[in-house]
């Protein structure tokens, strides 16, 4: 699947995750992943609310500061505009917001990977999978 991918696109995917930042539990985890999978590249994010966390990531991971966003709701903005948009957007915040970040993102138009749970109530769950 993986060179098929390579071999379909003609280069690594690009990736953007919300959530994740410094000092989370499940960020540094999906950064290592990606590196180590080789078929995605981490190029966007809102990594964290804080705004020194979420810098401090984007810089640690070489993610470019206009592509270091305050959060999901800018990213989408940010991302939706670029020529180089970003393929799918990891969601690794707590899951009591995983569906508010998930469905905004698939509204607009973006491939969502949630970090699990999906959500943390069955009833959110049915409002991502309708989203």
């Amino acid at each position: 699947m993986r060179a098929t991918l390579l071999e379909r696109f003609g280069r690594r995917l690009r990736v953007a995750m919300v959530g994740g930042g410094i000092g989370s539990y499940i960020g540094e985890t999906h950064a290592i992943a990606l590196r180590a999978d080789g078929l995605w590249d981490l190029v966007a994010g809102a990594f964290s609310r804080n705004p020194d966390t979420n810098a401090a990531t984007g810089r640690s991971w070489l993610v470019p500061p206009e592509r270091t966003y305050a959060d999901h709701r800018a990213l989408i903005a940010g991302e939706s505009v670029r020529a180089d948009r970003v393929d799918a957007v990891i969601v690794a915040t707590r899951p009591s917001s995983h569906a508010e970040i998930a469905c905004d993102l698939l509204a607009a138009g973006f491939h969502v990977i949630s970090e699990k749970p999906l959500t943390d109530t069955a009833a959110d769950a049915r409002r991502v999978a309708a989203a």
